[in-house]
């Protein structure tokens, strides 16, 4: 498995790690379809020659770019091929943000399945014209709609079903003309109440669209996921005392607002 994180500070290639029969190169600081691309790559590259693998999942950036990183595979990598190439659409993101950006609609175009996640989020109504949207962009496709984005792993396996038939991208731009706008803070937030943080959430700026980080709460370490004004927080075993936390944030012209992202963090009293 290859996971790509936006940013500096890899957090869910951590977590997926704790696997007992998992093979992981993470590739943190960009997405594999531009700045990464070599790297990328070479871990593929490595993957074959240590393990000798029957299949190798890639998991990246919500911001990558399916017609670059088809090329690079498709060029580069002539051992291995794409199949199938999956697509996690947000079924509650996709109603409240119904225009998709470039990134997103080259991933859904390419996509060999659409899997149209948190359907328990939006309505029948909402649901139909969601998965419309996607058979319009791309009828070529396979279409699910799940909940906790749980599949039937047949889906999943290479030449099941049967690939759709998928046209070769267009010649991709230079990766510096592919400005998605997007950039990542991260700091290290003290231990703090649950509830002092949930406060904190809301003074945060609009700007930031996902969060995830590794928090002390009410002295306890707690994994943190927020998508679009959504959020999640998982309390995990272990002691307080060897949590080291970390909150990355996501959005745009993000380095500008970090104290304004930071400030309501520095909350006072007593967070033991």
């Amino acid at each position: 498995m290859i996971v790509n994180e936006f940013g500096e500070v890899g957090l869910d290639g951590e977590r997926v790690a704790r696997g007992r029969h998992i093979e992981l190169v993470e590739l943190d600081g960009g997405c594999v379809c531009c700045s990464l691309a070599g790297e990328f790559e070479a871990a593929v590259g490595e993957l074959i020659e240590r393990v000798r693998p029957d299949a190798i999942a890639v998991e990246t950036t919500g911001v990558a770019e399916a017609d670059a990183l088809l090329l690079d595979i498709e060029d580069a990598l002539p051992q291995v091929r794409v199949d199938p190439f999956v697509v996690l659409v947000d079924a509650d993101v996709a109603a409240r943000f119904p225009e998709f950006g470039h990134a997103e609609a080259s991933q859904i175009e390419a996509a060999d399945l659409l899997v149209l996640n948190k359907c328990d989020l939006v309505d029948e109504a909402t649901r139909i014209g969601l998965d419309a949207r996607l058979a319009q962009r791309n009828p070529r496709a396979h279409r699910l709609q799940t909940r906790f984005a749980r599949v039937d792993p047949d889906w999943l396996r290479p030449g099941l079903p049967p690939r759709a038939a998928r046209r070769r991208p267009a010649p991709r731009r230079a990766p510096e003309a592919r400005d998605h706008g997007l950039e990542a803070v991260h700091f290290s937030p003290p231990p703090l109440r649950r509830a002092d943080f949930e406060r904190a959430l809301r003074r945060w700026p609009q700007a930031v669209f996902r969060a995830k980080g590794r928090l002390i709460l009410d002295g306890r370490p707690a994994h943190f996921d927020y998508v679009a004004g959504r959020y999640r927080i998982d309390y995990e075993a272990g002691e307080a005392a060897r949590v080291e936390p970390v909150l990355v944030c996501i959005g745009r012209d993000l380095r500008a607002q970090a104290d304004a992202l930071r400030a309501p963090l520095d909350v006072p009293g007593d967070h033991a």
